[in-house]
């Protein structure tokens, strides 16, 4: 089973967030240009500021990707590991507690289904506090320390390159994360304002297009 998200932009979105400190309460921001989104995300996710950083995807992303954090903490109650109940518990405040996660997965990822990454977004629509619910959740995936393991490496922020407005939809390409490594990522304007989303533009002739 495959989620539209690839790795890297997963790990632009939650790592730095993953590591940072207690969420901060922030009203949500309209960001004007795709380089304000980005940089607001990449800002929330080290500040901690989890609604800011959910404020940067677009809404079926933002329940995808919610939905995704969901099928990991069940994951915990599946296999009873240690962290089976708290994984439970969340799982029900947040009324997932009757919700067959994996199962559903499995039906949408059938011959003639939607795909996985639908049925994800339907998990994350059914999250009664999307932000306390991804502080919570990315809390309990993190993974505790080993002290024979080396201090792992601070990464670099990934770079917004090559931003290409068309309508309202963007692209543009994310480097700096390795080398000769890069990814593209994409935007579109929800609400007058530019969010990130796993789906490509698909209109390629607007004559507003702008490049820089």
């Amino acid at each position: 089973m495959h989620c539209r998200w690839n790795s890297l932009l997963v790990t632009v979105l939650f790592v730095a967030v993953a590591n940072a400190g207690e969420s901060k309460s922030r009203s949500a921001p309209v960001h004007k240009t795709p380089d304000e989104c980005y940089a607001a995300m990449i800002k929330s996710g080290k500040e901690g500021d989890f609604a800011g950083t959910l404020n940067c995807l677009a809404t079926a992303d933002r329940q995808q990707m919610l939905g995704w954090l969901a099928y990991q903490v069940e994951r915990h109650v599946f296999f009873q590991t240690e962290q089976k109940d708290a994984a439970l518990a969340l799982l029900k405040k947040n009324g997932l507690g009757d919700t067959d996660i994996m199962g559903l997965m499995q039906i949408y990822d059938s011959p003639g289904g939607k795909g996985v990454a639908k049925a994800v977004e339907l998990v994350g629509s059914r999250i009664k506090e999307p932000v306390l619910f991804a502080k919570d959740a990315t809390e309990l995936l993190k993974q505790k320390p080993d002290a024979n393991d080396p201090k792992p490496k601070e990464q670099p922020t990934p770079t917004l390159r090559e931003v290409v407005i068309d309508g309202d939809c963007a692209s543009a390409r994310l480097s700096g994360i390795a080398d000769s490594q890069s990814a593209s990522i994409y935007f579109k304007k929800e609400d007058g304002s530019w969010r990130i989303t796993s789906t490509p533009p698909t209109d390629k002739k607007k004559a507003d297009r702008t490049k820089r």
